[in-house]
């Protein structure tokens, strides 16, 4: 993965969250610097926008089915904020657990905009 040390006041950081909003660990925890919520698990907030990958009480990946849910909605917001670029990290695939061959094969479902920008 690309690291990101900063982002342009037009990018937004996409990470995988878990269902507590508790952004402790990986890409959660960089998302902080730019305005995720510790308590908010989805969605935008501020620069970034989260997606649920992770249980923390059962310490397990959600699934690629529940992420492919998100993401659906995750897409309409990106096609709605054309003017913005939004970078995603390989969510569901560092502490959560997921394999990023499914990942990809999971994004194959989808024509991603052009301002959706894969780190991986």
């Amino acid at each position: 993965m690309k690291m990101i040390t900063f982002l342009k006041p037009n990018q937004v950081f996409v990470f995988g969250s878990n269902y507590d909003g508790y952004h402790a660990g990986g890409a959660a925890k960089f998302a902080t610097l730019w305005g995720a919520k510790i308590g908010q698990n989805s969605g935008r907030m501020g620069q970034t926008y989260a997606i649920v990958t992770m249980d923390l009480k059962s310490n397990s990946f959600v699934g690629w089915d529940k992420v492919k849910e998100q993401f659906t909605e995750f897409l309409k917001h990106v096609k709605e904020n054309d003017e913005l670029e939004f970078l995603l990290t390989p969510i569901g695939t560092g502490i959560a657990g997921g394999k990023i061959q499914d990942l990809d094969l999971l994004l194959n479902d989808f024509v991603l905009p052009k301002n959706l920008i894969k780190l991986w």
